[in-house]
C-alpha cells in the first residue's frame, strides 16, 4: 500500500510543477530554462532506483492526458525539476531540418537508446545542453561564455544514440566523431 500514497505525493508534486513547467517551455529558451529548472530540482530530496522509476511513470502518464497528447521536452523538464539525479544530467535535442511537427526529440543523458520508437532514428543536428559550465567546457572549447551549449552544425547525418555517448557537445552534419 505505500506505493499508492507515493504515487499520490508525485502525481501532486507533477501537477503542482506543471503550470509554470508549460509556461516556461512556451515561453523561455531551453538554456535560461533548463538552468532554473536544474537549481529547483537540485534542493529536492534524492529519490532511490523504485522513487525514480515511479516519478518517470507519473510524469509519462500525466504528460500523456495533456491537451497536445504528450511532448518529450515537457517530460524531461519536469524530470529535472522534481529529481536531483535528472537535473544532474545533459539533456539532448534531436533536430531534422524539414522542422515539421514531431520532427525532434528531447531526452535526458541517461535515457540513450532506451526509447524504442528512436533508437535508429537521425537528426540533422543533435544539441547537448550540460548541467553545468565545467562539463561544457571540458566538452568544447568552443562553448559560449558562461555556456552550457556548444554548436558545430555541417553536412552528414549523426545517429542519436551514438552522441548520446559523447560528452556535451553538438554533433551535425560533416563532423565525424
Amino acid at each position: 500500500m505505500p506505493w499508492v500514497f507515493g504515487s499520490l505525493a508525485d502525481v501532486a508534486r507533477v501537477l503542482l510543477a506543471l503550470p509554470r513547467i508549460e509556461l516556461g517551455r512556451r515561453t523561455d529558451g531551453p538554456a535560461p530554462l533548463l538552468a532554473r529548472l536544474r537549481s529547483e530540482g537540485r534542493r529536492r530530496r534524492p529519490l532511490n532506483g523504485g522513487e525514480r522509476s515511479r516519478l518517470r511513470r507519473v510524469i509519462s502518464r500525466v504528460d500523456a492526458h495533456m491537451p497536445d497528447g504528450g511532448n518529450c521536452y515537457r517530460r524531461v523538464l519536469l524530470e529535472i525539476a522534481l529529481d536531483p539525479q535528472a537535473a544532474a544530467e545533459p539533456v539532448y535535442m534531436g533536430l531534422d531540418a524539414g522542422g515539421a511537427p514531431m520532427s525532434g526529440h528531447a531526452w535526458l543523458g541517461s535515457d540513450a537508446g532506451q526509447d524504442r520508437t528512436r533508437d535508429r532514428r537521425s537528426y540533422d543536428a543533435i544539441i547537448s545542453f550540460c548541467p553545468d559550465r565545467k562539463a561544457s567546457a571540458a566538452a568544447s572549447s568552443r562553448a559560449r561564455p558562461g555556456g552550457t551549449v556548444a554548436v558545430d552544425v555541417g553536412a552528414s547525418v549523426t545517429s542519436a544514440r551514438s552522441a548520446s555517448k559523447r560528452a556535451c557537445h553538438v554533433w551535425g552534419s560533416g563532423e565525424a566523431k
